[in-house]
C-alpha cells in the first residue's frame, strides 16, 4: 500500500509541476518560436517521470503484470530515468549556484591569460 501511495504521490507531483509550468510560463516569447518547452531537457525529464510513475502505479497491485513487466520497469529506471534526472539536476544546480561555478572558473582563467597568448591562440 505504501509503495502505491508513493508512486501516486510522485505522479501527482510531476503532473502538478508540468501543469504549473503551462499555467505560469517562465520563458519569453522568443523561446516559443521553435519547439516551445519541448526543447528543454527538464520538460522531457518531467514527462518521462510522469509516464514512469504512472506505469509503476498501475503495476503495483497486479502481480501477474508485475512479474512480466518488472524487468522493463527496472531497466527504464536504470537506463533512462535515473541518469537523466541526475544529469538535469547537476547541470541546473551546477550552472546556477552562486558560489563559483565551473563556468565562472573557466571564464576567469580565460580572462587572466595575457592578450598576446589569446592572439596567438586565435591565429
Amino acid at each position: 500500500m505504501r509503495e502505491k501511495s508513493f508512486y501516486n504521490a510522485m505522479f501527482l507531483y510531476h503532473v502538478f509541476v508540468v501543469w504549473y509550468r503551462y499555467q505560469f510560463p517562465m520563458i519569453s516569447d522568443e523561446d516559443r518560436t521553435f519547439a516551445g518547452r519541448w526543447k528543454f531537457l527538464t520538460h522531457w525529464n518531467a514527462m518521462l517521470q510522469i509516464a514512469y510513475y504512472l506505469f509503476c502505479g498501475l503495476l503495483v497491485n497486479n502481480t501477474h503484470l508485475l512479474q512480466k513487466w518488472e524487468p522493463v520497469r527496472d531497466q527504464a529506471f536504470h537506463i533512462i530515468i535515473l541518469p537523466l534526472s541526475v544529469f538535469v539536476s547537476l547541470m541546473f544546480w551546477g550552472s546556477t549556484s552562486s558560489t563559483g561555478t565551473w563556468y565562472s572558473r573557466l571564464t576567469s582563467t580565460r580572462s587572466s591569460l595575457p592578450s598576446s597568448t589569446i592572439r596567438n591562440i586565435a591565429q
